[in-house]
């Protein structure tokens, strides 16, 4: 009996000893892992950063890779080749501040930063889609800048971004869903790369009267609009008995120009603090001949195409910014003329 009563013991305190080793294993926390047949990710403890490398589509992630310490991610990496982020891959987030989303990437799945309490501003690559509760509960993103070529932004992208008070969208947009900016109070300007009668033509679901109800800055590519002719001379503004000098802004660059069939796309470098931009476009390199202007009111648009020109005629083209101060234009100094033919 002694015998039995000694075994038991020992088989007891033996699974003791083998509960306390598989309690030991399961605490520990990986810190590196796959996220993908091709990609893999590490977590940095001292800088708190998430760094994803390889390429190709991402898988999600199950919560024992980096449940434990998402809430402690202040920086996140997604390395260059990777080509999809996965549904709800960085959700609640609650951290995260800084974010690296690469060019590579052109695809983006449900929800993928829902619930980034302290992400404030994200730089996006080229994509078709914003997908449905991409940013939804982001509660400290003050600005966004939907990239071009979208063309949808789905339901609920931006829903509940109380912070939220400048979105950019570009013209490529044709349709966006429901309650995608719904609870959004604070927004107040919206900057579209088109013109008013191609922002009319959109289908925007209900749910989304903070975007309606903001001033939406229409970027005009129509070449006969009519523009103060000061030349720059506008350099103070008065005030009843004071006198304010304003400060001219920097001129911007011509990044690039194509002829197409019977039309000009220009690109240029955007200016910090300009109102908007100025082109004049002519088929005399000194614009002493019969000329025309175009007027962006967008401080953000970056491209813009001048229509209804006659085909494989060469034009050359220039580009100014300015600032309207008290109904007043001051602008820069002209960029260096650039020429092209069209189709």
């Amino acid at each position: 009996m002694k015998k039995i009563i000694s075994l038991l013991m020992s088989f007891v305190m033996l699974l003791g000893v083998m509960s306390g080793f598989n309690l030991t294993a399961y605490a520990a926390t990986a810190t590196s892992g796959q996220c993908g047949s091709n990609i893999t990710w590490n977590y940095d403890k001292s800088s708190k950063t998430l760094s994803l490398s390889g390429s190709g589509e991402t898988e999600f992630a199950s919560e024992l890779q980096w449940d434990s310490f998402k809430q402690d991610v202040k920086t996140l990496n997604i390395g260059y080749g990777i080509t999809s982020l996965s549904n709800y891959l960085f959700t609640d987030f609650t951290s995260l501040t800084d974010v690296s989303v690469p060019s590579s990437v052109t695809y983006m799945d449900y929800g993928v930063f829902s619930g980034c309490t302290s992400l404030k501003s994200i730089s996006l690559p080229s994509m078709r889609y914003i997908q449905k509760y991409e940013f939804i509960g982001c509660t400290s993103l003050t600005s966004i800048s939907v990239p071009n070529g979208v063309e949808m932004i789905c339901d609920s992208a931006f829903e509940n971004c109380p912070k939220l008070e400048s979105v950019s969208i570009p013209a490529s947009v044709t349709f966006i869903g429901f309650r995608s900016f719904a609870e959004d109070n604070s927004l107040k300007d919206v900057y579209y790369s088109g013109s008013k009668s191609q922002w009319n033509k959109i289908k925007i679901d209900k749910g989304n009267g903070p975007l309606l109800n903001a001033n939406i800055h229409f970027a005009i590519d129509e070449p006969n609009t009519t523009l103060p002719s000061n030349n720059g001379s506008a350099t103070t503004v008065k005030n009843n008995t004071t006198k304010k000098t304003v400060k001219k802004t920097k001129y911007p660059t011509i990044k690039s120009i194509k002829g197409k069939k019977k039309s000009i796309v220009v690109s240029w470098t955007t200016v910090s603090g300009a109102s908007g931009y100025h082109i004049q476009f002519s088929t005399n390199k000194k614009f002493t001949k019969k000329y025309y202007n175009g007027m962006i009111n967008s401080p953000t648009a970056y491209q813009s195409t001048l229509k209804k020109l006659k085909s494989k005629k060469k034009y050359y083209v220039r580009i100014r910014s300015f600032k309207k101060v008290k109904g007043k234009y001051v602008y820069s100094k002209w960029s260096k003329v650039k020429s092209v033919k069209t189709k």
